[in-house]
């Protein structure tokens, strides 16, 4: 798969850009219904593959990321369900 950023080539079953660090198949999870929510242009900071490395004298050569919240339907939920609390 190529990535969608920059072009460069992504093995299968990785979910970031190797190069860029772009988001390829988009995984990210609500913790309530678990829904996958698509991050087309998220991207992350490759100058932080090398800052890590510097500082702990380490090779990184890629980083993942992982977001754990709540999809904008659950948020809504959450908030009418609090509302009728009140």
């Amino acid at each position: 798969m190529a990535c969608k950023n920059c072009g460069a080539n992504i093995p299968n079953g990785e979910l970031f850009c190797p190069n860029c660090g772009t988001c390829t198949e988009n995984a990210k999870f609500c913790k309530y219904c678990g829904a996958v929510i698509d991050l087309p242009h998220l991207t992350l900071d490759s100058e932080m593959d090398h800052a890590v490395s510097q500082q702990y004298g380490l090779m990184v050569y890629r980083h993942e990321l992982t977001l754990h919240g709540l999809c904008p339907d659950c948020i809504k939920q959450k908030k009418s369900k609090e509302e009728t609390r009140s």
